[in-house]
């Protein structure tokens, strides 16, 4: 990203002489085919001169920041995620399809445990054996925990 979109326009500006119109050019670059402003691409940019300015100030390379209020939703960044769930025949067609990826088995197999189970990725990679009832075929979830990265019913 800092190749293909912030060095091309900041490139040659020494850090002390970039000013908020040089940032806006960057993120005023970030359009789609039809000129409609890619916000998830605008805040990845955004992120990414703020941490190279903010490395620049903490070693006093620069004495102040040229934009220090900016939020990247003020330039037409952030999070734009759609969210939505799979129909029941997308689901149908997508479970039917697995054994025929080019993949591992084992791959597919969690493919399959992670669309049943509905849990993070890495809640199931953490996953511990004595939280399982095989018997029963039960996955007791533990009580949420930030080093697990899980939340269970009761935690909510």
């Amino acid at each position: 990203i800092y190749n293909r979109d912030i060095k091309p326009v900041l490139g040659n500006i020494k850090l002390v002489d970039l000013s908020i119109y040089n940032l806006n050019r960057v993120f005023d670059a970030k359009v789609d085919k039809n000129g409609k402003r890619m916000a998830g691409a605008i805040g990845v940019c955004h992120k990414i001169i703020n941490q190279v300015i903010n490395h620049a100030l903490a070693l006093n390379m620069l004495d102040t920041h040229p934009a220090p209020q900016l939020k990247a939703k003020d330039v037409g960044g952030g999070s734009k995620v759609t969210k939505r769930n799979l129909s029941f025949s997308e689901l149908k067609i997508l479970l039917t399809s697995m054994p025929s990826w080019r993949t591992d088995p084992s791959n597919i197999r969690l493919m399959q445990f992670l669309l049943g189970c509905g849990q993070r990725i890495s809640a199931v990679l953490e996953m511990r054996w004595t939280e399982l009832d095989v018997d029963e075929g039960i996955w007791l979830l533990p009580a949420s925990s930030e080093e697990r990265h899980t939340k269970s019913q009761d935690a909510r």
